[in-house]
């Protein structure tokens, strides 16, 4: 990663992986479709890095999860 704010967002990501396995849990039962929306997940929240960098944001943990949030609630 170039930029310290794509290593905040990565420590975030990392640090949030077992709660954003729960909201796909919660949100798809099936187990392949599971992942499917966990690694949707993970490609918004690499792709929102423009986002991310362009703004100041307080709790990157929360940027992670309003994402993953997001996600799982429109997939």
């Amino acid at each position: 990663m170039g930029s310290s704010i794509e290593c905040i967002l990565w420590e975030a990501m990392q640090r949030n992986t077992s709660w954003i396995k729960k909201r796909c849990a919660q949100a798809e039962f099936h187990p392949q479709k599971r992942e499917e929306l966990f690694q949707d997940i993970m490609l918004k929240l690499v792709q929102s890095n423009s986002h991310f960098s362009s703004q100041e944001i307080d709790s990157p943990d929360a940027w992670v999860k309003r994402i993953a949030s997001n996600t799982a609630l429109t997939y």
